[in-house]
């Protein structure tokens, strides 16, 4: 290329990289001369990011039905139960050894509604059965040595059963309210047996089903009467239940 094509090739260029020029009105930045617009730094974009607001992401409906599941559960039927009347029988036990003659013919270890409370009554009754004390110390100790001492809460549960028995001369009383709520228990379990067996047969006649659920009432029955003759209530309820499911298979 000679030197007069090389002075036209970079005419060419520089007129075309002033046509390429765009021109912004001084009144755009009026706090930044022209000339120094080139050498803008880039803008920062790094920072906090913005506080998240949990109102405005999670549906009304969501919560709505959360609400009525949590409503649902605190519904729900627990068993019948009183923690307050075992906790007093346990009590007055470690208390005084004596008391032992007035429930000892009334409940079983089954009657307990807690677990725990059930392994403390097992040891309690076979220390007494040995003729040793059975107070929190050595009820402590029987647990200790069958490694059940964590699981039902230690020396200081058992601590807390003897200090807040009400009264020790009312225990009987504790303990029909415990045998009470067992035999209501075994009464619930019998009848959801009993409703399962309606509800799947499994080639069974209703006749059939009808006395297999009269031998779980009567079962109930004669192991309550056994106990104790304080529960004649009871039993009646059961005979009414029985006599309803006659007339249903009539």
């Amino acid at each position: 290329m000679s030197n007069k094509d090389e002075q036209s090739f970079s005419e060419d260029v520089t007129t075309h990289d002033d046509a390429l020029a765009v021109e912004f009105p001084e009144d755009i930045f009026p706090d930044i001369p022209h000339e120094e617009m080139s050498t803008i730094p880039p803008m920062d974009i790094e920072g906090p990011a913005p506080e998240f607001d949990a109102s405005m992401s999670i549906d009304d409906d969501l919560i709505s039905m959360s609400s009525q599941v949590e409503h649902e559960l605190d519904n729900l039927r627990l068993p019948p139960h009183s923690i307050e009347a075992e906790q007093s029988v346990l009590g007055g036990l470690l208390l005084n050894n004596l008391a032992n003659e007035q429930v000892g013919d009334l409940l079983s270890e089954d009657d307990f509604y807690r677990h725990h409370h059930r392994i403390i009554w097992r040891h309690i009754q076979n220390l007494i059965s040995m003729d040793r004390p059975a107070d929190v110390l050595t009820v402590f100790d029987a647990l200790t040595l069958e490694g059940t001492d964590k699981e039902v809460g230690g020396l200081v549960y058992l601590n807390s059963l003897a200090q807040n028995t009400p009264s020790v001369s009312n225990i009987r009383t504790y303990a029909e309210i415990v045998r009470e709520r067992s035999i209501l228990r075994r009464l619930l379990s019998a009848s959801d047996e009993i409703g399962t067996a309606a509800l799947n047969p499994q080639g069974r006649s209703a006749r059939e089903i009808l006395d297999e659920s009269e031998a779980k009432i009567f079962r109930i029955s004669e192991e309550s009467n056994k106990k104790s003759s304080d529960f004649v209530a009871i039993s009646d309820a059961m005979l009414e239940v029985i006599n309803n499911l006659t007339e249903l298979s009539q």
